[in-house]
């Protein structure tokens, strides 16, 4: 029962990463530069306050170490966070490779 939440959840993050990777696409052909949106940029345009919030959380209960080192994986780009996520989530909700060779009945 567990396998259906994690693909439709990887699956939503892979449609999520593919919508910045277009958003991205128009805005680099707009500026004619290459432009990628982080994911801490990404963070902070949706939700500022609760962003702020939970960084705070982060540095108090676990410490301002722990919020520097994260913050390297909030600067990565967007798309490629969200569709890395989405396909470990899918590759973890897939069935069980049937065993070759092995008798299933007592």
């Amino acid at each position: 029962m567990i396998r259906l939440p994690l693909r439709l959840a990887g699956y939503f993050l892979i449609a999520a990463g593919f919508a910045s990777l277009v958003i991205d696409g128009t805005v680099s052909v707009l500026a004619g530069t290459i432009k990628l949106t982080s994911m801490a940029q990404m963070m902070q345009k949706l939700a500022p306050e609760r962003f702020q919030v939970f960084r705070g959380v982060v540095e108090t209960k676990l410490g301002r170490l722990i919020w520097e080192s994260g913050l390297v994986l909030l600067e990565l780009p967007a798309f490629a966070l969200l569709m890395g996520i989405g396909l470990s989530l899918v590759f973890a909700g897939r069935r069980p490779r049937p065993q070759i060779g092995f008798d299933p009945r007592p």
